[in-house]
């Protein structure tokens, strides 16, 4: 038996490792999808039927179930180019506003896909090869892009504070 007491998974980190499983699952079943494609189209010279659709559907799953924790570990993609030549103090004041600035992205967006995937829902698109309504991974994806901008706008007020403190 261990000595260690563990100590329980808050809910923020039971929802963390569940967006991580999601993304790495459709991760893998994107390569098997893409192999198997491959393979069938050039060697069997019969490729996977809808393998375009799930494709598709898949790097929507990828991408929006990793961008929570994009967003919650402050790794979006950046161009530090300039930093060096701006005070740390001046950076650090910085952050929230760059963050906020993603927030209202991220929420124009999460509208955006909103509108999409109610007009999805009412004409009965789906993916047609795989009979998938299309509403669903759009769906997927405005409720993760909505999730993210709850996550920036709970670091934009962490490092508002954190900037805002007096330094020792």
């Amino acid at each position: 038996m261990d000595d260690v007491v563990r100590q329980p998974a808050t809910t923020v980190q039971r929802l963390r490792k569940i967006l991580e499983y999601v993304a790495a699952l459709a991760l893998c079943i994107l390569i098997a999808v893409t192999i198997v494609d491959v393979f069938g189209r050039y060697v069997l010279n019969k490729p996977l039927p809808g393998a375009f659709e799930y494709v598709r559907a898949l790097m929507a799953i990828v991408t929006f179930a990793a961008l929570p924790l994009v967003s919650g570990r402050n790794e979006h993609l950046r161009a530090g180019i300039l930093d060096h030549l701006i005070s740390p103090r001046v950076n650090a004041l910085r952050e929230p506003f760059v963050q906020l600035l993603s927030a209202l992205v991220l929420a124009a967006i999460a509208w955006r896909l909103w509108a999409e995937s109610r007009a999805k829902w009412r004409s009965k698109d789906i993916l047609s090869s795989i009979e998938l309504p299309l509403w669903i991974p759009i769906a997927f994806m405005t409720l993760m892009c909505a999730v993210a901008v709850v996550v920036t706008l709970s670091l934009t007020l962490a490092t508002t504070r954190a900037a805002l403190a007096p330094r020792a």
